[in-house]
């Protein structure tokens, strides 16, 4: 009794804090930090500054376990969080050092894993309301310099005018998707993604939610990445089936609720979007067909000068050097077979073919890439998985792999079940989590870790 009494005392003391925020000179300061590498495509340690602005902008939250880290070590906190992440780290390291190959470069030395302690401090600690309504301002600025990115026919205006950069046709969506403030429009649909996740908790009165709420459909439509679009309809959709559960036993009260009626408004609005033969003819990019050769094999990689890590990437094999007999990969192809996937067909197959050869301790621990000769350029091409999973478990193994999915349950809240469904179906389509420390990691831990199920939030205002 004593137990549930004080989650429910530091149940309520999180949620104050969340709606309360920090100022908001030091809730921008924080999303800049947070969007920043994105605009560069940058690698995680850009993102380091986070922690350190979170200590010394919450450092009254944290003074306590800074001044006794003996009694903090031994917490029911660092018994749940801090000490498996470190046998993970552990683990890891020793499948780097035994299986992850030799050490050619200084970069070697690194390794994605070696930040996950840092991200399950920064996810407990930076979003609250205040950061949600932020971060959506910020993704509303950026779709105003798409829209005159399209009306321009410029993808980028940030970027050199190129072939690439320049759009020639606007008969499909894909074929006009511009970059915002990324360096692709991947980045940019990301930044709608997310804000669309943070949507219904942010606390905006009736009017303000549909202007943003019709911004961000602007976004999703400017950058046009498929899986965002898919997503967010699961999203309001599943959403609704939560605030359903989470208030069923005041649920008469609820459904006449405005906040109720908002969730199922949003949802039905992005379903008729969705199922519209207009997006439906995009979503199929017009019916084109999809090639799964990637490279020109008339080429030895003995002759292409490569950096550190392209050497480190595996090269990509064409389909007529991998075995596409199997069951999984003869299910794949036939499952995919009328779906334009972007060269994802290719990319799994490879992976597919790699966890076959490597199952247990994949690739030592360092993060699985492929290379491909681009038949334009005729430069090197990093490739991941296009799916975190993929990437994830061809990095790590099976082993250690489950162990970790073993600690996110651990670390799961029992709240937020939308939030992080989507983000797990999000990320068997594109390279969301998993990444190690990045955007979409510290929202889909913060999302796991939040002791209050935040879509409640808009309700409760």
């Amino acid at each position: 009794m004593e137990g549930k009494t004080i989650e429910k005392l530091e149940e309520q003391a999180y949620e104050q804090q969340f709606i309360k925020g920090r100022p908001w000179w030091q809730e921008i300061v924080l999303v800049c930090a947070l969007m920043a590498p994105n605009f560069v495509f940058g690698n995680e340690y850009l993102l380091l500054v986070l922690p350190f602005l979170l200590l010394y902008f919450d450092y009254a939250f944290w003074k306590p376990f800074l001044s006794n880290p003996r009694q903090t070590l031994v917490s029911k906190g660092a018994l749940r969080y801090f000490w498996p992440v470190i046998l993970f780290v552990f683990l890891a390291l020793m499948n780097k050092i035994i299986n992850g190959g030799e050490i050619s470069c200084l970069k070697d030395y690194y390794a994605a894993f070696y930040l996950i302690p840092v991200l399950l401090f920064t996810g407990n600690r930076l979003f609250t309301q205040r950061t949600y309504v932020v971060f959506i301002a910020f993704v509303l600025i950026e779709t105003a310099f798409g829209v005159i990115q399209y009306l321009t026919n410029d993808r980028s205006l940030l970027l050199p005018l190129t072939e690439e950069t320049h759009i020639q046709s606007k008969a499909l969506l894909y074929d006009s998707r511009v970059y915002g403030f990324g360096v692709n429009s991947s980045v940019f649909a990301l930044h709608v993604f997310i804000a669309f996740l943070f949507l219904l908790a942010a606390g905006f009165k009736r009017l303000t939610y549909w202007l943003v709420f019709a911004g961000l459909i602007g976004g999703m439509i400017l950058s046009f990445g498929r899986a965002v679009v898919v997503m967010s309809v699961l999203f309001f959709t599943l959403t609704f089936m939560q605030l359903l559960w989470n208030n069923r036993k005041e649920l008469k009260q609820f459904i006449g609720h405005r906040y109720f009626l908002r969730v199922v408004l949003s949802a039905v609005l992005l379903i008729g979007l969705f199922v519209s033969p207009w997006m439906q003819d995009n979503l199929a990019r017009g019916g084109k067909t999809e090639q799964l050769e990637y490279n020109d094999l008339a080429f030895s990689w003995d002759t292409i000068p490569m950096s550190c890590s392209e050497q480190h990437a595996l090269p990509l094999k064409e389909p007529s050097q991998l075995d596409t007999t199997t069951t999984l990969s003869r299910n794949f192809l036939e499952l995919t077979k009328r779906i334009n996937t972007s060269g994802r067909k290719l990319i799994w197959l490879n992976y597919v073919d790699y966890l076959s050869e490597h199952p247990w301790t994949g690739n030592g621990s360092n993060k699985l890439q492929f290379r491909a000769l681009d038949p334009k350029t005729r430069k090197v091409n990093l490739i991941h998985a296009h799916n975190s999973f993929f990437v994830f478990f061809g990095s790590h193994g099976f082993i250690l792999g489950a162990l970790y999915l073993l600690l996110l349950l651990v670390w799961w809240q029992r709240k937020n079940t939308a939030i992080i469904g989507v983000i797990l179906a999000y990320s068997l389509l594109q390279y969301g989590i998993f990444w190690g420390f990045s955007l979409m990691d510290i929202v889909f831990m913060a999302a796991l870790m939040a002791p209050i199920n935040l879509l409640n939030i808009g309700y409760k205002r």
